[in-house]
């Protein structure tokens, strides 16, 4: 139940950044260094979590990996338009 608590705070933290991001379209402040960093940790926690066949890692991770790909790829057609 912890662990699941845990996956579940983790997961929609960043769920406010990605709203906030495509509402506002104002990314001028977000570092693309951290979200690609961000990514790169998520999806080797991804395979972590299959590696050990633990749900609440793969769960969070998954669930982590959606906002942060928008806001990666919001930060990404911001800097090439």
């Amino acid at each position: 139940v912890l662990g699941l608590l845990a996956a579940a705070l983790t997961s929609i933290s960043m769920i406010p950044q990605a709203v906030k991001s495509i509402c506002d379209k104002q990314l001028n402040d977000l570092s693309i260094t951290t979200y690609l960093l961000l990514f790169c940790g998520v999806i080797l926690w991804i395979v972590y979590g299959v590696i050990q066949r633990d749900f609440p890692i793969i769960l969070a991770n998954g669930i982590a990996l959606f906002p942060t790909v928008t806001i990666l790829v919001l930060k990404i057609k911001h800097l090439i338009e």
